[in-house]
């Protein structure tokens, strides 16, 4: 690729390709320079470090998460739409987990750069397609903040025991029938 095609669109999608396909920790700014055929200090035409590419990339995943999310519920509320956000968000990851995006790299990426504006930012749009569901169904609102954070913990938990092959052959249906118990707790 020729120097003067770039632009910071086209190294982000090379940075998210490398992500997908050698993982998000392999992802680094020397690989992302050969990949594209500029030298490293190049890149900083476009990017400003490896935290500005992987948090650019991280964003990008999560948007795509949060928007697919948004459209899959729609048309629902309450009960249903916490179904459907159990259900889709860990399709979505475990599908993404196949793909070398996985899980741990999400997470890690997430403790490394959760703290920066962009990425935060997507991540209270996707904790508030999961939170409203929840403050619908709340019948004590003094109960509100705990199942929130119920039903949070108990998604991202077995999504993250899955990935790490923690849980046993049956864990999808058991999951499943927990989202539904958590619910009737409402």
């Amino acid at each position: 690729m020729k120097r003067r095609g770039l632009t910071r669109e086209v190294v982000l999608e090379k940075a998210l390709e490398i992500a997908y396909e050698k993982g998000f920790r392999e992802l680094t700014y020397n690989g992302l320079a050969r990949e594209l055929s500029v030298q490293p200090q190049s890149l900083y035409r476009w990017v400003s470090n490896i935290a500005d590419v992987k948090s650019s990339v991280l964003t990008n995943y999560l948007s795509s998460l949060v928007g697919a999310l948004q459209a899959e519920l729609e048309n629902y509320s309450g009960k249903e739409a916490l179904e459907i956000f159990a259900k889709r968000f860990s399709e979505f990851v475990e599908a993404d987990s196949i793909d070398r995006f996985n899980v741990m790299d999400i997470l890690s990426g997430l403790t490394e750069y959760g703290h920066l504006e962009m990425v935060n930012e997507v991540l209270q749009n996707l904790r508030e397609l999961a939170l409203k569901p929840v403050r619908e169904l709340t019948k004590d609102p003094s109960n509100t903040h705990l199942n929130e954070l119920l039903f949070l913990n108990v998604v991202i938990g077995y999504i993250t025991l899955a990935s790490t092959g923690l849980q046993p052959a049956d864990s999808k249906r058991a999951f499943q029938e927990n989202i539904q118990r958590i619910i009737a707790l409402f």
